[in-house]
């Protein structure tokens, strides 16, 4: 599996420490948006052409308050589809709806 579920705060305690060691991409999706199923599609291609960063994925209907918990801890408003990096514990960068591409994800890693 390339994406890890990422449905407790416990997980995002993990994100978070994972991210002192590598890049680790966050992948707020929504199961129902077209433009959602679209950012999942460029997230999975995106991961696969670079192993040395980590995904994971958090589905907002099934989690949205853990959503709102990250969005307080990170200062970043909830958006979805939306992405968000972290290196060193922090969000270094995030993006949303369409904005979502392996183009803007590969420029994100460099």
């Amino acid at each position: 599996m390339i994406m890890k579920p990422l449905s407790s705060e416990e997980d995002y305690k993990n994100l978070v420490e994972l991210s002192h060691n590598k890049p680790v991409y966050l992948l707020k999706h929504s199961l129902i948006c077209p433009i959602s199923s679209a950012a999942f599609r460029e997230f999975q291609l995106f991961l696969r052409e670079n192993s040395n960063a980590a995904g994971f994925l958090l589905k907002i209907q099934e989690n949205r308050g853990l959503s709102n918990h990250i969005a307080g801890a990170t200062g970043v408003t909830h958006q979805s589809p939306q992405v968000l990096l972290f290196k060193d514990g922090k969000v270094v960068w995030d993006e949303s709806h369409y904005g979502i591409s392996v183009h803007s994800l590969s420029d994100s890693l460099a």
